[in-house]
């Protein structure tokens, strides 16, 4: 499915694509605006991006099967916005603190799939465009990440990094 890419006026207006992630029991292929269908490798990169909650980590079987079935080469990422890792390092945790969660998802791939996934730790202020900015750097032809489906005031507050990725 395509997506107009009404990010801003589709939390006021709604969007279809929205209305269909918040609904779908299952994993759909979701096409930005900018995507270019010249670009796409099915046997490429892909990012799986994870926040370390439950919803977020739905999307390591789905991962672990479209990287056996389609030979994506599945890196984990996270990312930790600057105020969180400095507040990591006041509170005396040391780094390593904020590589568990891709380290220990990236394990969790490499069990079902029996490959080795890589993992990143990635920094930014914008957590949607630190992802995508690292997809395009690694010329990955697929990001796969899952959406927590809030709405109303929490949608409005919160965002969606998943619709922010998208467009």
């Amino acid at each position: 499915m395509a997506s107009t890419g009404r990010s801003h006026l589709g939390q006021v207006m709604g969007s279809v694509a929205e209305e269909l992630l918040r609904f779908r029991t299952g994993p759909f292929l979701l096409i930005g605006p900018a995507c270019e269908s010249g670009e796409f490798n099915v046997d490429g990169r892909m990012v799986v991006a994870v926040d370390g909650s439950d919803t977020g980590d739905e999307i390591l079987p789905i991962a672990a099967e479209w990287s056996t079935d389609f030979g994506f080469a599945p890196e984990v990422v996270t990312v930790v916005e600057p105020k969180a890792a400095g507040a990591l390092q006041e509170a005396g945790s040391d780094a390593g603190l904020e590589s568990t969660v891709p380290h220990n998802r990236a394990d969790d791939l490499a069990a079902i799939t029996g490959a080795d996934p890589d993992w990143e730790v990635l920094h930014g202020d914008d957590v949607a465009e630190t992802i995508v900015s690292h997809a395009r750097d690694r010329e990955a032809s697929i990001i796969a990440l899952t959406t927590h489906g809030r709405t109303g005031i929490p949608r409005l507050l919160m965002g969606s990094v998943a619709m922010a990725v998208v467009h």
